[in-house]
């Protein structure tokens, strides 16, 4: 097993390619625990985004209205 320090730039390198879903496809997780952890990570960025606008959205609304 390598060194984290070594692995760490790939792996932060593939946490964001799954967080914002602009994988080029080079990296790929070679593991089931890798997919499963790149799948979720790609739902709760897609998640943390939609609920971000809805919250900006709702506000903007409640100081529209008054």
């Amino acid at each position: 097993m390598a060194h984290p320090l070594k692995v760490f730039p790939a792996m932060v390198s593939a946490s964001f390619e799954a967080l914002t879903t602009l994988s080029n496809g080079i990296s790929r997780p070679g593991d089931l625990g890798s997919r499963v952890c790149c799948v979720g990570i790609a739902i709760l960025g897609q998640l943390y985004v939609a609920m971000l606008i809805g919250l900006i959205l709702g506000r903007l609304n409640r100081t529209m209205r008054r």
